[in-house]
């Protein structure tokens, strides 16, 4: 039978005293239903009919036998069971909004208060037509997502799994909450950083599977020191405490929170000494890149010490310590914003910890409940949420950094395509006519209006190449104003992410070690784009100057363009040598000097090199309205507690889910180290995991590589993996619908990278906020590659090499059009350089077996190397030199290390030269043979042997070449740029060697990792192109014969 309006009965059970709530639902019930029942807190009943204002008492026995729908709250479920209440529907309502059921019972899933139900007259509409079935989905009010935007109240572990999974379920129920669909997508799946906060509250606090609780065991002496009020009691405090946890609780949702005691005496003067003191400064080094906040209370009180109270008169002073401890941190950690923490009123110390950096204040709560409604005009009006945070860290990313919202000076930039650098300006970002109607050149006005806002003209002078960063443009500019010419300026353009990179590393590495011969940063970097109505990736702009140049920038040349220049000339040699010089010793030793002067260190291979090295696995990010809610809610951040990380010591190697009714397993990668393991332990444990994942991986070798839009993926016989805490390195996506995109994380504790593959809007919803900064921990799940796809791009250009040269090798074919060919295939182009060279019994191993397949080292593999600052893209592009001078000038930070192996530094320039400059010449002198290819395996076979030569190596190779009849005839005009080559990277050998005193053991492992990577790589020399297809095969053979000198016999 449906039920009509007219003959609907509702029955409302609750105990408030002031009787406000059970008014309010007579209010919102009594003209939509026949009868309305309430039994008040003093066990009275009252019905109430429409039209009516006042209730009519009533017996017991008068309440309907079987009323329609019970609206009843969680505290009174005895109450209504003393009286008998029956009903069709019932309905559990409670304050914080997260109701406890019993079997067919539903949920009110909104917040309420004596002074605000939170329920609409449309929600009361919306739960009449549903228990009269004229409705088939519950109302609204009964779908969790309600509670997505508002406020989570968590003080168990059982509560806060619940929530996870309820935020988890909106993702496959979008059409249940639209509006809120964006904003948990985001929430769960992006990053989870670090979140400090320091309070005083943190002394007396504890933390226990995840959940923050007060410390049952403080006396009331500790609370007596916070009843400075006299309105204020023990049991105020105590509920302010409960309240403070609370909000910790809902803040680890999303978010890795750190709560550091903060134990200070008071025997001793509040200051900035005793601040500096109280700060774990330690440890915020340690995690720096993974920080995305310090959350800090304005009054810090000194832990109870010997004495029973601290002086009122001294209250004042104990207040500007979070204003301190602001002052401190924006300095030391100017990227890292601070928000202010407080239940304190709008003041004096609200105001100057904002005038010393904070970027936004949150209300610290005195109960243990969210408050409803707060007057802003009176106090500080936002609560500290996980989703308010998110939201104040976006914000705040576009106050600090944020570019004009429109063009404010349409004419301001002068790109003319008629000109050289125009040109290649628009070529490179993509530019189309006219400017300002697209995204590209949009995002540049708006980026050159924030670097130049003084300038009525910019004009860009010389476009530049760049190396492995990400730029999509890096140029200079001639700024004016109203005529008169301003000082030219050089800019980088890139997506924000790596611009954020290269700030950073500029600001902790390059800055506080070199004062001259760098480009120097002149202002914060610009964000633009970052509101791309079509969802575009946002860009970041840099700008610098460089002190001391010449304004006429025509006359400045790369190290790639002055060996270009002199490798051919008598005397280039001195020209070159003088300049490289000069550059290793006032600039990059200045730099190194720190790390040399310490003991070399050992690490894992890819620790030192992974970022060089071709991605270890390659995949799928699988989206996430694809993963299963089994698995959702592990994308949750980790406690941090000490009982939770005995706990997680325990931690399942795999993880059970269920799709398309099917139970299947996920290989969980995680940090070893982060669960307490020695870092020598970790490793291990880590190499352990990846053999398993190995063997794994070998099973789906006859399946195609899984797609990103293949919504069945978890349904097929790929092993999923779950990449737990992984660090963030890169992200990549095209706007639109059915955009690409990627991401490529690193392992927490090995460092070798994973590059996965993906939907772009699903990489963008994720991974795209620009509070977001690399390193930053990442938990996805993914399907893997049965081989890493990295390796094709290698393996293709060494193949295409070989066929331009027409040396045929007997490849293997492919298995299959998406697969790569086997890693043994050129093994016989190493046996051919080997026995041209009569090397004997000498065998030489493929660098895919070393740094690809797996197979031959270890993981926890460990190498020793000197460790410090170091550039990380010391390419011939990124030395710069003025005409005048003899001294080069760095530019590019975007992958500069605080902690990187020096030896990698030298060895890429010096593969740089092999690759651009030598190896083409080395096969043009092959040419004189009328058999080339084995004239190429002896000239690259002495060539490597004339560098390690502690002779002259110019002399070492001529000599050789007289031997062979074929290549003697070699004009001195052709030898002269390869020796000339020879003895500015012996230069540089020397420099690292004897100067730097590295190991010649770690200087080889730079050569084998970054000769392997520059195999992928086309020759830039204009001259000898056909020639210059020996430069993958040489640098192959070269990783190969540098391996050779360190590998272990294992």
């Amino acid at each position: 039978m449906v039920a009509s309006q007219d003959n609907l009965t509702a029955c409302v059970v609750c105990s408030d005293r002031d009787e406000k709530r059970q008014l309010q639902w007579v209010e919102l019930l009594r003209d939509k239903f026949s009868e309305v029942y309430v039994i008040f807190s003093d066990s009275r009943c009252e019905k109430f009919t429409p039209g009516q204002k006042e209730g009519r008492s009533i017996a017991t026995d008068q309440l309907p036998p079987v009323a329609s729908v019970a609206f009843v709250h969680v505290f009174d479920a005895t109450l209504s069971q003393e009286f008998g209440i029956q009903s069709d529907w019932v309905f559990k309502f409670t304050t914080s909004g997260d109701p406890e059921l019993q079997d067919g019972e539903l949920a009110i899933f909104r917040p309420n208060s004596p002074g605000d139900l939170g329920i609409a007259a449309s929600d009361i509409e919306e739960t009449v037509a549903y228990i009269s079935k004229r409705r088939e989905q519950p109302p609204s009010m009964c779908f969790p997502t309600i509670l997505m935007g508002e406020r989570q109240e968590i003080v168990t572990g059982e509560q806060r799994q619940k929530v996870l999974h309820r935020l988890c379920s909106v993702l496959a129920k979008k059409e249940s909450a639209p509006e809120l669909y964006r904003s948990i997508y985001r929430l769960i799946g992006q990053p989870k950083p670090i979140v400090y906060v320091l309070d005083d509250y943190n002394n007396y606090i504890v933390c226990s599977e995840g959940i923050y609780q007060p410390n049952p065991n403080l006396s009331d002496r500790i609370y007596e020191r916070y009843c400075y009020e006299a309105e204020v009691s023990i049991n105020n405090v105590k509920e302010a405490l409960r309240g403070f946890c609370l909000m910790l609780n809902n803040l680890s949702l999303a978010f890795t929170v750190k709560t550091p005691p903060l134990w200070i005496a008071d025997r001793r003067q509040p200051g900035y000494e005793l601040v500096y003191e109280a700060l774990p400064i330690p440890e915020l080094h340690r995690d720096r890149s993974q920080i995305a906040a310090f959350i800090i209370d304005l009054e810090w009180l000194p832990a109870l010490t010997g004495r029973s109270e601290t002086k009122e008169k001294n209250r004042q002073n104990w207040k500007k310590m979070g204003s301190r401890a602001i002052d401190i941190l924006s300095d030391l950690y100017p990227e890292i914003p601070s928000f202010i923490f407080t239940g304190l009123q709008p003041s004096e110390e609200v105001q100057e910890a904002l005038a010393r950096g904070a970027s936004w204040g949150f209300y610290k709560e005195k109960t243990h409940h969210y408050a409803r409604e707060r007057a802003a005009s009176k106090q500080l009006a936002e609560q500290l949420t996980y989703i308010n945070f998110e939201q104040q860290l976006t914000r705040t990313v576009a106050v600090r950094y944020g570019s004009y919202e429109e063009v404010p000076f349409p004419e301001q930039l002068a790109l003319n395509s008629s000109t050289p650098a125009g040109r290649q300006l628009i070529k490179q970002l993509k530019i189309k006519p006219p400017i300002g109607s697209d995204f590209p050149s949009l995002a540049l006005q708006k980026a050159i209006a924030g670097l130049l806002p003084a300038a009525t003209l910019v004009e860009p002078v010389k476009v530049i190449s760049t190396g492995k960063s990400l730029a999509q443009a890096t140029f200079f500019v001639k700024p004016t104003f109203q005529g008169d010419r301003l000082a030219t300026r050089f800019i980088k353009i890139a997506p924000w992410l790596s611009i954020q990179k290269e700030y950073q590393a500029y600001q902790r590495v390059i800055q506080p070690r070199l004062n001259s011969y760098t480009a120097s940063l002149v202002q914060k970097p610009i964000l633009t784009g970052d509101n791309s109505p079509s969802g575009e990736m946002p860009w970041g702009a840099l700008m610098y100057s460089l002190a001391g140049f010449p304004e006429e920038y025509q006359n400045l040349y790369s190290l790639n363009e002055l060996l270009e220049l002199q490798i051919e000339k008598v005397g280039g040699d001195v020209f070159l040598l003088e300049r490289l010089s000069n550059t290793l010793d006032k600039v990059l030793w200045p730099l190194y000097q720190s790390g040399i002067s310490k003991p070399a260190q050992k690490q894992p291979l890819w620790r030192w090199l992974g970022n060089v090295l071709p991605s270890l696995y390659t995949g799928v990010l699988v989206p996430l309205p694809l993963v299963p809610t089994d698995l959702l809610p592990n994308l949750a951040p980790l406690a941090t507690d000490k009982s939770s990380a005995k706990s997680r010591a325990k931690f399942s190697a795999k993880f059970r889910f269920v799709a398309d009714g099917v139970e299947q397993e996920a290989i969980a990668l995680s940090s070893h180290s982060a669960r307490g393991y020695k870092q020598t332990t970790a490793w291990t444990l880590a190499s352990f995991d990846l053999v398993r994942l190995n063997s794994e991986l070998e099973k789906q070798e006859a399946l195609q590589n899984p797609s990103p839009w293949d919504d069945e993926i978890l349904n097929k016989s790929y092993r999923a993996v779950l990449l737990l805490d992984w660090h963030l390195e890169a992200v990549q996506w095209q706007a639109g619908e059915f955009g690409n995109g990627s991401i490529t994380l690193a392992h927490p504790d090995l460092g070798m990278r994973v590059f996965l593959r993906g939907r772009g809007e699903d990489i963008r919803l994720r991974f795209g906020a620009t509070w977001i900064r690399p390193g930053m921990p990442v938990t996805v799940l993914a399907c893997l590659d049965a081989k890493s796809k990295e390796l094709a791009k290698i393996e293709k250009k060494i193949q295409a090499s070989l066929s331009a040269l027409n040396w045929n090798y007997p490849v293997a074919p492919p298995p299959q059009p998406d697969a790569i060919a086997p890693l043994d295939s050129f093994e016989s182009l190493l046996s051919c350089f080997q026995e041209k060279n009569s090397l004997g019994e000498r065998k030489l191993t493929s660098p895919f077996k070393v740094f690809c397949s797996n197979s031959l080292l270890p993981h926890r593999y460990t190498i020793s190397g000197h460790v410090g600052p170091i550039h990380g893209d010391l390419n011939l592009n990124n030395i710069l030199y003025p005409a005048s001078e003899t001294v080069g000038w760095l530019i590019d930070f975007e992958l500069v290390k605080e902690q990187g192996m020096i030896a990698f530094d030298l060895a890429k320039l010096e593969v740089e030269i092999w690759i651009h400059h030598l190896a083409p010449y080395l096969g043009a002198i092959a040419t004189l043979s009328s058999d080339m290819e084995p004239s190429c395996y002896r000239l690259l076979y002495w060539t490597l042997q004339a560098l390690d030569f502690p002779g002259d190596e110019a002399e070492f190779l001529k000599t050789k070449l007289k031997g062979l009849p074929e290549l003697s005839t070699a004009s001195d005009a052709l030898l002269l740029p390869a020796t000339n080559a020879l003895k500015v990277i012996k230069a540089l050998r020397c420099f690292g060697l004897e100067k730097c005193k590295l190991t010649l053991q770690e200087l080889k492992w730079a050569l084998a990792a970054y000769f392997f990577n520059a195999a992928k790589f086309q020759s830039q020399t204009q001259k000898f192109k056909t020639t210059s297809a020996c430069s993958s095969i040489f640098a192959f053979i070269a990783s190969a014969w540098h391996l050779d000198a360190v590998l272990p016999y294992i």
